[in-house]
């Protein structure tokens, strides 16, 4: 699987290249993985690449 370059958290504005992942209950009671920023814990992460489409346009 490719790996995207860079990750940006958009609550903290923390740049990586590998996000953790942390298991959320949803509304139904199941259980999900999602990646997170390692360092506020936040699952408000963009990539990098995103972020420079939309800044372009």
């Amino acid at each position: 699987m490719d790996r995207p370059d860079e990750y940006i958290c958009t609550k903290c504005d923390h740049h990586f290249q590998e996000a953790e992942y942390k298991q959320f209950e949803d509304e139904d009671g199941l259980f999900k993985l999602h990646p997170t920023c390692p360092k506020c814990g936040s699952a408000e992460i963009t990539l990098k690449q995103w972020v420079k489409e939309k800044q372009q346009e």
